[in-house]
């Protein structure tokens, strides 16, 4: 072999060694870049996968309108219950809203003694009212004890001054002891309250009574009908001194019995149970009682000629057509009628006719 071939064969073998170098090592840098990309996807998926720490910010639940919740048991249930005046229908109430603070709670049951109570909801806050129910007492019947003596005013009544007294009239007013107005209340709500019972009495007292005999004589008629019946709440007397005229206005005077002096002020709990220690008496007294002068005093004539008036006034009065807006009675026609039974002038019995007329009002 020449030296030229041995050459050639040497520089074959140093570029064949050349070239497989660079081969493994671009296979090697190509296999890092790899490596390197497919551990910074890895990362970049953990990164993504990972979550993001909870806030520590706090929610805040704010209270509506501050608002708190009453739940109202009764036992016996079924009972009717109104908050602060307002009707929620029959017990149980569960879940009712109402508005932080003091509410009135009044509750209702036929047969059993009412019951209002005060709760006081704070926001957030849920109150229980639990309330068990005292059946209601019927008055014994047999019992003979007056209620209004205790709260009977001494310096009105004095029993050695009470006149004899005739009892005309007497007619039942009974209601409802109602709180507030009729339209507030449910059908049920109405069926429970119990009955306030009123009387109204019309009696006949001799004319020359005097003021002191007469609010004696007023009261003994309250005592004496109260003692009969212990249930009658509120009574009213009207006094007259004549029979003719108990379906006009009082001639001597009248007479309330009731709670604070109050005719209006009477409230189921009273109802129920009878107590009348607020009761008073609230009298109406004409002037003219006890200081009636006996000229100013009607005779029995001029009475009866007064009488004949009104009778012939109330005929013609019932002829009177009532389309007719400008029809009236005609009072000159009457006056002669008058004058005319009694023999007497139409100017004279206008004037008695007056003199009855301002004797009653006076």
């Amino acid at each position: 072999m020449n030296n030229k071939n041995v050459i050639l064969i040497i520089v074959l073998i140093l570029g064949f060694t050349v070239s497989l170098g660079c081969s493994e090592s671009g296979d090697d840098t190509e296999t890092a870049v790899k490596s390197e990309n497919i551990q910074t996807g890895e990362v970049q998926a953990a990164q993504e996968e990972e979550p993001e720490p909870a806030s520590t910010e706090k929610t805040v639940t704010e209270t509506p309108d501050n608002k708190g919740t009453l739940d109202i048991v009764t036992s016996p249930t079924g009972a009717s219950v109104t908050v602060d005046g307002v009707t929620q229908g029959f017990s149980p109430v569960k879940g009712l809203s109402v508005d932080e603070g003091n509410h009135v709670v009044d509750l209702y049951l036929s047969g059993y003694n009412p019951k209002t109570l005060t709760v006081d909801v704070t926001s957030l806050d849920t109150k229980t009212i639990s309330w068990t129910f005292t059946p209601y007492a019927e008055p014994n019947p047999t019992s003979t004890e007056t209620p209004t003596t205790e709260s009977t005013p001494s310096t009105d009544y004095d029993s050695s001054l009470v006149r004899n007294y005739d009892i005309i009239q007497e007619e039942d007013t009974s209601i409802k002891a109602l709180t507030k107005s009729l339209s507030s209340y449910t059908t049920e709500e109405i069926n429970s309250l119990p009955l306030n019972v009123r009387k109204e009495y019309r009696v006949v007292i001799s004319s020359d009574i005097s003021e002191e005999e007469l609010k004696s004589t007023l009261i003994q008629v309250v005592m004496d009908k109260a003692s009969e019946n212990n249930d009658i709440d509120e009574v009213v007397v009207f006094a007259y001194d004549r029979e003719e005229d108990v379906n006009d206005a009082f001639t001597l005077g009248k007479v309330e019995w009731c709670p604070n002096g109050d005719w209006g002020s009477m409230t189921p709990e009273i109802a129920f149970s009878n107590d009348r220690t607020s009761y008073q008496y609230v009298f109406d007294i004409k002037d003219k009682v006890g200081n009636i002068d006996a000229s100013d005093s009607p005779t029995e004539r001029e009475y009866e000629i007064y009488d004949y008036y009104e009778k012939c006034y109330g005929a013609a009065w019932d002829n009177i057509d009532l389309s007719d807006p400008t029809a009236t009675v005609d009072e000159d026609l009457i006056m002669e009628e008058v004058a005319k039974k009694y023999g007497i002038t139409k100017e004279e019995a206008s004037r008695i006719c007056d003199k009855v007329v301002l004797y009653k009002m006076s």
